[in-house]
């Protein structure tokens, strides 16, 4: 398996898998909440991105939980949040933002 040392961390991050298929990615965009555990996940795999040629956004949002996005239409932050994740995609091809 391959894996990536971090300064960040002692043990082996398995991000190159992903990262050595991703050369000329456009835009990503990685959302992480705050409380959820796999926080660092999201911030290393963006961090992977990069060397890539990937251009990377990684929306943290403290004080929120693992899939806040599915409290959508409930939560001013989790609209913002799908907003967003649609947003790049629709720049991207052209398309009206609504």
């Amino acid at each position: 398996m391959n894996t990536v040392q971090t300064a960040a961390r002692s043990e082996p991050v398995c991000i190159a898998i992903i990262v050595t298929g991703f050369t000329g990615l456009s835009t990503v965009v990685i959302q992480c909440a705050g409380a959820e555990i796999p926080r660092t996940d999201s911030r290393h795999l963006a961090e992977g991105l990069l060397p890539a040629g990937g251009q990377v956004e990684l929306d943290q949002h403290p004080g929120l939980w693992h899939d806040f996005q599915l409290d959508a239409g409930l939560m001013p932050r989790a609209n913002e949040a799908l907003h967003k994740m649609g947003a790049v995609p629709a720049m991207r091809l052209g398309l009206p933002l609504v």
